[in-house]
């Protein structure tokens, strides 16, 4: 049953699946004492949604929706209209190191994007406090053609 439905979309049905999920990730960074229950949650939501699509291919949707992901974690954060609770600096960090590494390295289902991102948080701390977030592996090529030599989402100055 999905309660808030403001924010479903007619259009690609991926959509509304990697937008719940996005919030189950980003509400798993501020409220710690339910992060297993709400990490839990996005799979079981992935999972019961993947069971009901009978209009196409069930892991063409997943594909999708994992491909969007990353995008709407950083849109989350550095976006137009960026989520009002995540107030720390080290959450929005963390946010744009995990997806920026899975816009390198694309997972390929919403399952693959869940453990990137519970990895990465069982990261041991870095620098200053911050998660030092690896997922889907240590992976720092860049793409060919690559004019930038930071990843999307970084800061410079």
């Amino acid at each position: 049953m999905l309660l808030d439905a403001e924010c479903a979309w007619y259009g690609d049905p991926a959509f509304d699946l990697a937008f719940c999920v996005n919030h189950l990730l980003l509400k798993s960074l501020v409220v710690q004492g339910r992060r297993v229950e709400l990490l839990r949650s996005a799979r079981v939501l992935a999972e019961a949604y993947a069971r009901c699509v009978d209009w196409e291919d069930p892991g063409d949707l997943a594909s999708r929706a994992a491909s969007l992901l990353p995008a709407l974690l950083l849109a989350r954060v550095d976006g137009k209209s960026p989520v009002e609770y995540l107030t720390d600096d080290r959450d929005r960090d963390f946010v744009r190191t995990v997806a920026s590494a899975l816009l390198w390295a694309p997972a390929h289902t919403v399952a693959e994007v869940l453990d990137a991102w519970a990895t990465a948080l069982q990261a041991p701390p870095g620098p200053l406090g911050t998660r030092s977030a690896r997922p889907l592996g240590s992976r720092s090529a860049r793409p060919l053609g690559s004019r930038s030599a930071r990843p999307l989402g970084s800061r410079s100055g």
